[in-house]
C-alpha cells in the first residue's frame, strides 16, 4: 500500500488507518511523564494538535485494545510506560469558540464547547463511573467538578489526573 504525506492531519488514528507517513515522535512520551504540569508552546501549524491527538490515543483507557495496531511500529510501542493506556481521556476544542466583542456571547460559545467536549466524555466512559449528575449541571464547570468528583470517588484506576513528585 502506498503511504500518502499527510497535510492538515491532525488525527494520529486517521494518519495509522490510512497509511500516512509519520516521523515517529513517541518516545518523548517517557521524558513527558517526568513532567508535573506539562505546557506546549509551538508555532501555528507546528503539530500540537496531532501530538495531543497522540497523546490521548496512548494513555486512553479506551484504546487499550488497540494499542498494537496504533502504537506497534512506534519507538513507544515496542517499550511502552506503565501508564500506557491508563486514563480516561478528556478532549477539548477551543478553536470552535466564537470570539466576539460581547462577552456575555463569547462565554456562552465557550461553555457551549465544553459541555460538548463533557458529553462526549460522559458517552466515552459511562462504563467506568456514573457521570449522569453531570449531564444536568447549570454550567461547565459545575459538570466538569461533578465528573471529577464521580471519578475521584471511584479510587480506582482510571483516573483522569495523574499527580506525581518528580525528582
Amino acid at each position: 500500500m502506498t503511504k500518502k504525506i499527510p497535510y492538515a492531519v491532525a488525527n494520529y488514528e486517521k494518519l495509522v488507518r490510512e497509511n500516512f507517513y509519520f516521523v515517529d515522535k513517541t518516545r518523548f512520551i517517557r521524558n513527558l511523564e517526568e513532567y508535573q504540569i506539562p505546557v506546549f508552546l509551538r508555532p501555528r501549524r507546528f503539530g500540537k494538535s496531532l501530538w495531543c491527538s497522540i497523546l490521548e490515543c496512548y494513555y486512553d483507557v479506551n484504546r487499550a485494545d488497540r494499542f498494537d495496531e496504533l502504537f506497534g511500529d512506534t519507538d513507544i510501542g515496542r517499550e511502552p510506560t506503565p501508564l500506557r493506556n491508563s486514563r480516561m481521556v478528556m478532549r477539548f476544542d477551543f478553536s470552535v469558540v466564537e470570539v466576539k466583542s460581547n462577552v456575555v456571547a463569547m462565554e456562552q460559545s465557550f461553555n457551549g464547547a465544553c459541555r460538548d467536549a463533557l458529553r462526549v466524555f460522559i458517552a466515552n466512559h459511562q462504563n467506568q463511573a456514573d457521570f449522569s449528575a453531570a449531564l444536568d449541571a447549570a454550567s461547565a464547570s459545575d459538570a466538569m467538578r461533578l465528573i471529577l468528583s464521580a471519578v475521584s470517588s471511584r479510587k480506582l484506576p482510571p483516573s483522569i489526573y495523574h499527580n506525581r513528585r518528580v525528582r
